[in-house]
């Protein structure tokens, strides 16, 4: 086997499905399976969407929620090894607005946090991508892997962090 896959000769896994049942993406992960470093790429796309489907990744990992917004399309990058990842990702949406949650359980928004996303929605983010007469951003990823979670844990992880990245969110997307 150590012939047949190797980095330049990787397991290549390529896939098309809907993100949530409503959203199409397309994605590939190249591994090197005997790569003794766990390195694989990771590289997606994706169409036009809500943003509202990203509630429950942004709610568990960022106790936060979309408020509003409409997204275009998004493409990400990413190489990931047993240690850390990094990468690229360009989304492009419109009217992009969030809501800051409380650690309380159900994770209501309190009095402060709804004045925090006010703020933030006003002074942080980007509610449009790009923004007019300018070119698009893009968010770039450094994420060290936590070792007792999976590796689908660890590529949500780089994904949830380049998109906060993306939209203007740098300080909340080092993870």
């Amino acid at each position: 086997m150590p012939a047949s896959i190797s980095v330049e000769k990787p397991a290549v896994i390529k896939a098309n499905a809907k993100f949530m049942g409503r959203a199409a993406v397309k994605a590939a992960v190249k591994m090197p399976l005997l790569d003794k470093n766990g390195y694989h790429t990771l590289v997606a796309e994706t169409g036009s969407a809500q943003p509202e489907l990203l509630k429950p990744i942004l709610k568990s990992t960022n106790l936060m929620s979309v408020k509003s917004g409409s997204l275009q399309s998004a493409s990400v990058s990413v190489t990931l090894k047993r240690s850390n990842a990094s990468g690229t990702m360009r989304v492009l949406y419109q009217n992009f607005k969030i809501e800051l949650l409380s650690e309380s359980e159900g994770n209501e928004q309190s009095l402060g946090k709804k004045i925090i996303s006010k703020a933030a929605n006003k002074l942080a983010i980007k509610s449009d991508n790009p923004e007019d007469g300018e070119k698009p951003r893009t968010g770039k990823i450094y994420v060290t892997r936590k070792k007792i979670h999976s590796f689908f844990t660890y590529w949500k992880d780089c994904l949830a962090s380049v998109f906060l990245s993306s939209i203007g969110l740098k300080a909340l997307s080092e993870k």
